[in-house]
């Protein structure tokens, strides 16, 4: 360890060092100071961390316990957010080092993955993150939906809030949905309760079963009325119509909605002309913070049965073992992990975050360098790896 960093001290805040860390994040991300304590009560003053040097603030982040989805299950995972240094500090290691023991105590507690966005990918990316899934912005003009007609024994209703039948129908969306968020309630207040905004929600029903719905707000700018929708499912054809059909109600008043997730949502699937536009501002990057956890916690397609050795390698210091040898073998869609000695193959930790949430193929990642075999006779594995973690790109709605 340098020698300007042996003196810090990574804890979990009391209420002098909170007020700390809210006056320096504040600061960092350019919102009024007092909002910090309510930002702070529904993340829980329990997963806050702070770095303090003297005694003093320097540093802080958030962490936020929830699941993701690879393979169909939810794998651990903790997110991050709030990730700020003071001025002074910059440039010196320390988020790094913050960074570093966050991982080994995101480790030890169980977490097999951590995910975040970050606002610069260089810092991330030299502590074991890589971009492993999307969040797409699209937009569909209003003006230009044509008048849609819900079939008969479709059934819309308003309700408040997120009621249990609707998480239950997205959580059921997002297994098929790989790097979707198993949400926790400080991610649900997010979708019901955005800052500054006032939401609806809409359900869809079929013959009495929930199909569908949409949480949208609409808020008067200066300019124009804005209609945004924070989280939308529809599993049924009718369900699409009856979505569509609730934001072309709004036609008269705004001119667009903005939806977020998958840039190929299947809402789109109901717009019988191009009428919206997609872009990709944001990667979720994600760091795995135990390999054998991570793999042995998802599914995989149960025609796909291996026996397969790799070593994982990450970076000195940061925070996790400097090398995971596993011996892999997967039957009837689980699998079974256990040390290796040997490894036919080796990848960066990078790498392997990239196979696992299906975001970059085995045979492009060894084409790229970041995967290295033992023999040419390890190509076949390169085979069985895309086998076992070929899936759909990896998206999500949610950002935290």
């Amino acid at each position: 360890m340098r020698a300007d960093l042996q003196d810090l001290q990574y804890v979990c805040p009391d209420e002098l060092q909170r007020d700390g860390y809210g006056a320096m994040i504040s600061h960092a991300f350019g919102f009024p100071t007092a909002d910090a304590p309510a930002w702070f009560e529904r993340s829980g003053h329990e997963n806050l961390r702070v770095v303090l040097s003297d005694r003093k603030v320097v540093a802080g982040l958030i962490m936020i316990p929830m699941g993701q989805f690879f393979g169909g299950e939810s794998i651990p995972m903790v997110g991050v957010a709030g990730v700020g240094v003071t001025p002074e500090m910059r440039g010196r290691g320390v988020a790094k080092w913050m960074m570093s023991m966050f991982s080994d105590e995101s480790r030890k507690a169980g977490f097999a993955l951590s995910s975040l966005y970050g606002a610069t990918t260089r810092l991330y990316s030299s502590v074991g993150y890589a971009r492993a899934a999307l969040r797409a912005r699209f937009e569909i003009d209003l003006h230009m939906l044509e008048p849609l007609r819900v079939p008969p024994g479709t059934v819309t209703t308003q309700v408040e809030g997120a009621p249990p039948e609707l998480r239950a129908l997205y959580t059921e969306w997002a297994r098929s949905h790989p790097g979707h968020l198993d949400r926790g309630p400080g991610l649900w207040s997010r979708v019901v309760s955005p800052r500054m905004q006032v939401t609806r929600t809409f359900l869809v029903h079929e013959d009495g079963r929930l199909t569908g719905y949409t949480v949208v707000s609409h808020k008067m700018e200066v300019d124009k009325s804005k209609l945004q929708a924070w989280c939308s499912v529809a599993t049924t054809r009718n369900a699409v119509t009856a979505i569509l059909s609730i934001f072309g109600s709004y036609g008269s008043v705004a001119p667009t909605v903005t939806l977020f997730g998958s840039p190929t949502h299947t809402l789109l699937s109901g717009l019988v002309e191009r009428h919206h536009k997609v872009d990709v501002p944001w990667y979720l990057m994600t760091r795995t913070l135990d390999v054998s956890r991570a793999l042995t916690a998802r599914r995989y397609p149960r025609s796909a049965a291996c026996d397969l050795s790799f070593a994982v390698t990450r970076s000195e210091a940061t925070g996790l073992p400097e090398r995971e040898a596993v011996r892999l073998v997967t039957a009837g869609g689980r699998a079974a992990v256990r040390p290796a000695e040997a490894a036919r193959i080796s990848m960066t930790e990078r790498a392997f975050t990239q196979l696992y949430t299906g975001i970059r193929s085995a045979k492009e990642l060894h084409g790229l360098g970041d995967i290295t075999l033992a023999s040419p006779a390890a190509r076949d594995d390169l085979e069985a790896l895309d086998e076992l973690f070929r899936g759909p790109m990896p998206t999500l709605p949610d950002f935290f």
